[in-house]
Parts: C-alpha cells; sequence; structure tokens
C-alpha cells in the first residue's frame, strides 16, 4: 500500500492519496492557518457593514424637519431690522433685531419654506438685505416666543409676500 500527501490548494486540507484513491485531510492548524481563518472571517461583517452604508448613501434622505413646534392657531407681527438672510433650502430663515416699547432690542430668527419655494411664489434674492426694514407676521413657537414661522412679510420697498399664495391675490 502506498501512502502519499499532496497539498491541495486549499488551506487547512492536503489530499492523502491512498492506492491511487485520493482523501481529504485536515492538517494540524498552524499559527499562521489560524491567522488566514480570523481575517477571513473578520472581512464578512466588515464587508457587509460597508454594503450597508453604500447603499444607505446611495438613497435619498426621507427625513423633514418638522414645523410642530409653532403654533400655527397663535399670530404675532414684529418690526424690525434684518441682521442676516440665509435664502437657502431645504429651509431658509431670516435674522432679526427687534426694540420692545421700553427701547430694548432683541434679537428674532424668522423661519420660512424652501428657496425654492419662496421664487415660485414671487419672492427675489434682492427682496431682502441686511439692514433692510421689514414688517413680519408669523406663528410663534411655543417655547421660544422670539422664534417665529414666516406667514407674511412686508419688505422695505413696499412688496408684501405670504406664505400662502392664495393671500397674495
Amino acid at each position: 500500500m502506498a501512502v502519499r500527501a499532496e497539498p491541495s490548494g486549499a488551506p487547512g486540507l492536503e489530499i492523502s492519496v491512498i492506492d491511487d484513491y485520493r482523501y481529504y485531510r485536515p492538517v494540524a492548524r498552524t499559527a499562521k492557518l489560524r491567522a488566514q481563518e480570523r481575517v477571513s472571517v473578520m472581512r464578512l461583517p466588515m464587508f457587509m457593514a460597508m454594503a450597508v452604508v453604500a447603499v444607505g448613501a446611495a438613497c435619498p434622505a426621507f427625513s423633514h424637519h418638522s414645523v410642530a413646534n409653532f403654533d400655527f392657531k397663535k399670530s404675532g407681527t414684529v418690526t424690525g431690522t434684518v441682521t442676516y438672510f440665509s435664502f437657502t433650502n431645504p429651509h431658509s430663515f431670516i435674522d432679526m433685531q427687534v426694540q420692545d416699547e421700553a427701547g430694548d432690542e432683541h434679537a428674532y430668527k424668522i423661519f420660512t419654506v424652501a428657496r425654492v419655494v419662496m421664487m415660485r411664489t414671487g419672492w427675489a434674492l434682492e427682496d431682502l438685505k441686511p439692514g433692510d426694514k421689514v414688517t413680519i407676521t408669523g406663528s410663534p413657537d411655543r417655547k421660544n416666543p422670539q422664534y417665529m414661522y414666516l406667514n407674511r412679510i412686508v419688505f422695505a420697498s413696499g412688496k408684501v409676500w405670504d406664505r400662502d399664495p392664495a393671500l397674495q391675490k
């Protein structure tokens, strides 16, 4: 009976040949073989995590900022000077200084719809700039009365813009 061993090409296995019959049998696991197995086992979760991230990054974001913090049953009007205007998507906002009856200045932040929506309803970029005096009517924030959601604005030029286009007619 002739017995010889041949490498199988697969880690951890060798071929034993006994009288022209081939048998695969495990070989003694060396430290190098155990390290190769650990690397192979660790690659699968890492590959799966990378696949999940790649698929998630390719999908559009379905989240949206809520306006639930604003009380749309109430309305307030303030007149003040614009200090900053962010005409952007997904939401634009206006920072302004408002003087109260006692002469004290207060910082207000007015949130509004996206730039694209504002432009579709007649708002132009040059309509508002820092230093302009404007009158704003909006719905106050439930916790911070100096935050408002824009319903209507009267620009320094006298032009009026309403959030609801039906009100502009």
